[in-house]
């Protein structure tokens, strides 16, 4: 016998507010067969789909759900489900659909000139807000699309009106969250920290205990926000010289092997996508059109609010990424950026780092072999030739620099020392005296796991690191040495014979 229709739907609505999605899926689906073909049923089912992280298989449900243009409001339902599916251009198609002189009509233009702004499309984004429209909703789709376009003022004018016009809405949170963030960007932490106080009490005081579940999993993911924003700010506004600690050198200089040991055995957290080379490639007229030579010039005739926004910047991006537990530091894994530490430098007050060095010979011999893809210094090492004058080029510039640098703002080690024997080289009173506090004590390989943040070069913490010897070129030294002989002189600069 067939259950009550409005009970099932009752209880599949209950399901699917528990955060009970399979349940409430088995439930619409069974008010389905007592409606068959019902949109609004589909969509539900849809959503269900969604909510268990099944997204392909909720595409391909929509693909079956045909337009229902004659009802708005389903149809602008349809069109969040698409959104939610993640099939924006579906998404817009539903929104641009719905016609009419209505509040879904309206609703639909907004979301879409959102959809918009998140692909990058601003011309269209603005051609989709409507027309003298001064709700609060628009106002805070302006805020959002002129942000994008960089235009702050109008932005942080936008939210403030949206925060006048419904401060004890959704609409007014987020307009703070934005708010505080660009305080933030512009150095006034002072307001941020204060507009952020304010939003994060309210929030506490307005949590009521006896509301659905989809309203607490959205105000527990806005108090989710909030304290993460408030950690930037902890992380932004602390002291200016504390330092940001970077592991640095040659390409094929051991880098990698130094930062999956210590990571793998407790003494840090490593970003293995290098935060401060991934901002600089962003900073096109600082980075991409300077010689290395100029650079440091350069630098220093910037203006030192400009100096201090790219810092702020860059703490930003390591808070993005990934912040280790408080009490392990976080390296920032940047090879290459070794010739370059006085414009770091200057650019990021009480800078640290560990620089590799490695025998320059076996340095130019491992990026001959080695397939760096189309970048320069992967076409610069397609020959032996290419590779010995692309490492005879980098070393220069680091034995010109090295005595620019403070001899306490960075440690040197060998790659030859750490792959003849880590533990002596990580247990050294030298790197235990150098090495932030919070380092400790080394882990035993059998406890050790995995600590990279973004994109680990190894899978495995666990396993025992494949050490390369000094000897591993030894077989090709011979046929090559003729060309080595151009790193002669800079192996002994380096220290090496």
């Amino acid at each position: 016998m067939a259950r009550d229709l409005d009970d099932l739907l009752v209880e599949a609505f209950q399901a699917r507010q528990s955060e009970l999605p399979e349940l409430a899926q088995r439930l619409f689906t069974e008010a389905l067969d007592q409606l068959p073909g019902d949109p609004a049923l589909l969509i539900e089912i849809t959503r269900c789909l969604v909510d268990r992280c099944l997204r392909g298989e909720a595409r391909d449900r929509l693909k079956n759900i045909p337009p229902i243009e004659e009802d708005p409001e389903l149809q602008l339902e349809l069109a969040r489900t698409w959104r939610l599916a993640g099939d924006p251009s579906e998404a817009l198609k539903c929104y641009l659909s719905i016609g009419g002189d209505n509040e879904f009509h309206r609703q639909a233009a907004l979301e879409a000139a959102l959809i918009h702004e998140r692909l990058g499309r601003i011309e269209e984004a603005r051609d989709c807000l409507p027309e003298e429209d001064q709700s609060p909703e628009t106002t805070l789709a302006l805020g959002i699309i002129s942000e994008r376009e960089n235009k702050t003022e109008v932005a942080a004018t936008a939210y403030r009106q949206v925060r006048m016009q419904a401060a004890a809405s959704p609409m007014g949170t987020e307009a703070g969250y934005r708010l505080a963030r660009l305080h933030l960007a512009n150095g006034n932490s002072h307001e941020a920290f204060t507009l952020l106080e304010e939003i994060k009490a309210k929030e506490m005081q307005e949590f009521p205990a006896g509301r659905e579940a989809m309203i607490h999993r959205q105000r527990e993911s806005e108090m989710a926000m909030l304290d993460r924003m408030m950690e930037l700010h902890r992380l932004q506004t602390r002291d200016e010289e504390s330092p940001v600690w970077m592991i640095t050198g040659h390409a094929r200089s051991g880098t990698t092997l130094l930062s999956r040991l210590m990571a793998a055995r407790g003494m840090c957290w490593i970003d293995e996508a290098p935060a401060f080379g991934a901002l600089a490639r962003e900073m096109s007229g600082h980075w991409k059109t300077v010689s290395s030579e100029d650079l440091p010039r350069m630098l220093a005739q910037m203006p030192s609010a400009e100096r201090d926004s790219f810092s702020r910047a860059y703490r930003a991006r390591l808070a993005d990424w990934g912040t280790p537990p408080p009490d392990k530091p976080l390296l920032d894994k940047n090879p290459g950026l070794w010739t370059l530490l006085p414009s770091v430098i200057a650019l990021l007050p009480g800078w640290r780092g560990i620089i590799l060095m490695r025998d320059p010979r076996d340095v130019a011999l491992s990026c001959y072999f080695q397939r760096f893809g189309p970048t320069s210094l992967g076409i610069s090492c397609n020959t032996l030739a290419g590779a010995v004058e692309a490492v005879s080029h980098a070393y220069r510039h680091w034995l010109r620099f090295k005595p620019m640098i403070p001899e306490e703002q960075y440690l040197e080690l060998r790659y030859e020392d750490l792959a003849a024997d880590p533990d002596a080289v990580l247990d050294s009173s030298a790197v235990r005296a150098w090495l932030p506090p919070s380092c400790g004590g080394m882990e035993p390989m059998s406890e050790a796991r995995p600590r990279l943040l973004e994109n680990p070069s190894y899978a495995q913490a666990d396993e025992a690191p494949h050490l390369r010897s000094v000897q591993r070129w030894q077989k090709v030294r011979g046929p090559a040495l003729a060309t080595l002989r151009d790193l002669d002189s800079i192996a002994k600069q380096a220290g090496y014979r």
